[in-house]
């Protein structure tokens, strides 16, 4: 039987802050070939890529200062600042990949307090875009969609989902948020053909750092591109003068396994 440790796996990283999203790789299933009449079994593969829209390089999905890595920069973040980046993850690979978890990383070296600090004050919301039924839209369709929702998401953040925060606690609000952001679509073209949110994650960065599940259902099929939307949120919370002056790296991974036979 074959086994989860065998499957083709491969994940997308992005890092918040400073980081890099790595490259293209692959991972062959298995590959055989008998001498019986020619009977061959040849190797499947899971490789994805990906990129941001905003600037055609690799590089962070958050960073301070516009550069080499961007024109998208944060600028230095103060409680109540939300930033919203995209990712587009392809698979061209010949298999289809299902998303199995999404995870955060503290880089090593980082103080530990200083870490728990930041993660339990960041709110992260991780959005999936679709395509509407029987049309496909480029990136840039789905990059104007994540505009959309950043200004969205920046204008309910800065009155009404701040007072959640401040009455429900993060969980509560964080789920309530959650259902208010499935109920969004944007129209990207004015054609009424409007890219839709299907899923979303919202919860403490926390919550990543210990290994939460997260959209155990996102299939990507071979050749096509998942888009998501990232938004990192610092709450006003009431430990934020710890951070003050704080340089923290975190890098987001999505790690992804063949959908057959798993």
């Amino acid at each position: 039987m074959l086994t989860k440790k065998k499957m083709a796996t491969i994940a997308a990283t992005g890092m918040l802050s400073v980081g890099l999203l790595v490259g293209g790789a692959s991972y062959a299933l298995f590959t055989d070939t008998e001498e019986n009449s020619g009977n061959s079994f040849e190797a499947g593969t899971l490789t994805l890529s990906e990129h941001r829209h905003d600037i055609p390089i690799e590089g962070p999905m958050f960073y301070k200062d516009n550069g080499p890595k961007g024109e998208m920069g944060t600028g230095l973040w103060a409680p109540l600042d939300s930033h919203t980046r995209a990712m587009f993850i392809k698979n061209t690979g010949t298999l289809d990949g299902k998303l199995v978890s999404v995870s955060a990383k503290a880089k090593d070296g980082l103080n530990s307090n200083d870490v728990t600090n930041f993660a339990d004050q960041a709110l992260v919301t991780i959005a999936v875009y679709e395509n509407p039924n029987g049309v496909v839209f480029d990136d840039s369709k789905f990059e104007a969609a994540n505009r959309q929702f950043d200004s969205l998401f920046k204008t309910l953040m800065s009155n009404k989902w701040t007072k959640w925060l401040a009455r429900m606690g993060q969980a509560e609000a964080a789920e309530n948020i959650r259902k208010e952001i499935l109920n969004w679509k944007f129209d990207v073209d004015g054609s009424g053909n409007s890219i839709r949110v299907t899923d979303v994650y919202v919860g403490s960065l926390k919550g990543l750092l210990d290994g939460e599940p997260v959209f155990p259902h996102l299939v990507l099929k071979s050749g096509e591109t998942a888009h998501l939307g990232y938004t990192v949120t610092l709450t006003n919370h009431e430990n934020n003068n710890f951070i003050k002056n704080k340089t923290l790296e975190f890098e987001f991974k999505s790690h992804f396994e063949q959908a057959r036979n798993n």
